[in-house]
């Protein structure tokens, strides 16, 4: 379990740092109807992504499956069975990262509300904007 946390913390940290970095490179990118494009072609590109890594997932499951009825000379139904359980541990597994990324989410609405609770107005009023900013940077 302490490895998939650990793998877990890795994923989370290089998630935030790619945000940062993409959130610089949208800095220049407000020009009307090319920002909204950028979005769009983001959103489909993370969508084409998570469906080659899902079929990679599945594709792992199976040569797992077969590597091991290989060396363990398993039945059709052993074999089923043991897919069954990789297939249940796979979703576990999913969960535990999309869990990791709320909770990163929540930690960022924290981090947002303490550093208000210092600003003067006028800088609370700036940083609105600026995580205005990085929201519309961000995307959906």
């Amino acid at each position: 379990m302490k490895r998939i946390e650990l793998l877990s913390m890795v994923v989370l940290f290089s998630f935030c740092f790619w945000v940062a970095s993409e959130a610089q490179a949208f800095r220049g990118m407000r020009a009307k109807g090319a920002f909204e494009e950028r979005i769009r072609k983001k959103q489909e590109l993370r969508e084409e992504r998570k469906k080659r890594l899902e079929e990679r997932a599945q594709e792992r499951i199976q040569q797992r499956v077969e590597w091991l009825t290989q060396r363990l000379n398993l039945t059709p139904e052993q074999g089923q069975q043991i897919k069954q359980i990789l297939l249940e541990s796979h979703q576990r597994i999913k969960a535990i990262f999309e869990e990791a990324k709320q909770k990163a989410i929540q930690i960022r609405q924290e981090t947002h509300q303490r550093i208000r609770s210092i600003l003067q107005p006028e800088q609370a009023k700036r940083y609105e904007e600026v995580i205005k900013e990085e929201e519309e940077d961000l995307g959906p």
